[in-house]
C-alpha cells in the first residue's frame, strides 16, 4: 500500500508524504522476513533511485531503511555499487567546481558518510576490490578507513565553505559508529584545523558528531544494561575512544593537547 509513495517525488506535497512513508518503514521493516522478499526488493530498487534527489534530512531515512532491507535480503552488492560510485565521483571532483559540480559533490558526501556511518561492509571487502592500487589511498583496509579518507581532503581550508561544511558533517557521520577513526592523526589534523582558524560554523559540525557518538554509545550502553550485557561490554560501548587511548598510554599526553580536544575538555 506504501511502496507507490516512494517513488513519485515531483511536488513538495509528495515529498512530505515521502517522509512519513520512510519513517514508517524504517521502524516496520525489521519485522519483516524472506517471504517479503518480492516487497522488500520493489520498496529497495524505489530507495535507490531517489538517493540523487531527495534533501539531506529524508537520505538519511532512506540509508537507514536500505540497509535494514539488506539484513533481510542478503544482496549488499547494490549498495556496495552506490558506495563505490559516490567514492569515484568524489575523486573526480579534486579541481575547480562550478556550482553544478559543487552540488554534485556535497551530494555524493553526503550519501558515502551516511552509508560509512550506517552500513557495515567489513565482511564484503572484496567487492571493493576495483578501487584497490598499491600507490592509491586503499590497499584494502577497513572500508570505514576508505569512506573517511575519500571524504578527508574536503574539509581543507582551500576548499569552498559550503563543500567544508559538507565533508565535516559527512566525517563527523562516519566517526560516530567508527570511534578509532576520531584518533586518526590526519583526521584529528582536519578537526584541530577547524578550532584553530575559530570559525564556530564549522566547530559546531566537529562537535555534533562527537556528540553523536556519545549518544549512540549510551543508548548502546542502555540496551545492554536492559538485556542483562555485562559491565564489561557497556564499558567498552560507551568509552570505546578511550579505550582506543588507552591503548597508547606514550600518547595520552600529546593526544589530548590538541585545539579539538582542548575544547571536548573545556566544553
Amino acid at each position: 500500500m506504501l511502496q507507490p509513495y516512494t517513488e513519485n517525488l515531483a511536488t513538495i506535497d509528495d515529498l512530505l508524504v515521502f517522509r512519513s512513508v520512510i519513517i514508517i518503514y524504517r521502524y516496520a521493516l525489521p519485522a519483516l522476513g524472506p517471504a517479503q522478499s518480492p516487497f522488500l526488493e520493489k520498496v529497495q530498487q524505489s530507495l535507490l533511485k531517489c538517493l540523487s534527489r531527495i534533501t539531506a534530512k529524508e537520505l538519511h531515512e532512506v540509508v537507514q531503511c536500505l540497509w535494514t532491507i539488506n539484513g533481510v535480503l542478503k544482496n549488499i552488492d547494490r549498495l556496495v555499487r552506490v558506495t563505490i560510485s559516490c567514492i569515484k565521483i568524489i575523486d573526480s571532483c579534486a579541481g575547480e567546481l562550478d556550482e553544478k559540480g559543487i552540488n554534485k559533490l556535497n551530494r555524493s558526501i553526503n550519501i558515502l558518510g551516511l552509508i560509512g556511518m550506517e552500513c557495515d561492509f567489513e565482511s564484503d571487502r572484496e567487492k571493493f576490490e576495483e578501487l584497490r592500487h598499491p600507490k592509491g589511498k586503499w590497499k584494502g583496509g577497513a572500508i570505514s578507513s576508505l569512506i573517511s579518507d575519500t571524504i578527508l581532503p574536503y574539509t581543507a581550508p582551500r576548499r569552498p565553505l559550503i563543500v567544508r561544511k559538507r565533508a565535516l558533517e559527512s566525517l563527523g557521520d562516519v566517526c560516530q559508529t567508527h570511534a578509532a577513526i576520531f584518533l586518526n592523526s590526519r583526521i584529528q589534523a582536519a578537526f584541530d584545523a577547524v578550532f584553530m582558524e575559530k570559525k564556530p560554523e564549522l566547530e559546531d559540525l566537529v562537535l555534533s558528531g562527537f556528540k553523536g557518538f556519545l549518544l549512540i554509545e549510551e543508548r548502546r550502553s542502555e540496551v545492554s544494561a536492559e538485556e542483562g550485557g555485562d559491565s564489561k561490554t557497556e564499558r567498552a560501548g560507551r568509552l570505546e575512544v578511550a579505550a582506543y587511548i588507552n591503548q597508547n598510554d606514550g600518547h595520552v599526553t600529546s593526544t589530548f593537547n590538541t585545539p579539538f580536544k582542548q575544547s571536548l575538555i573545556s566544553g
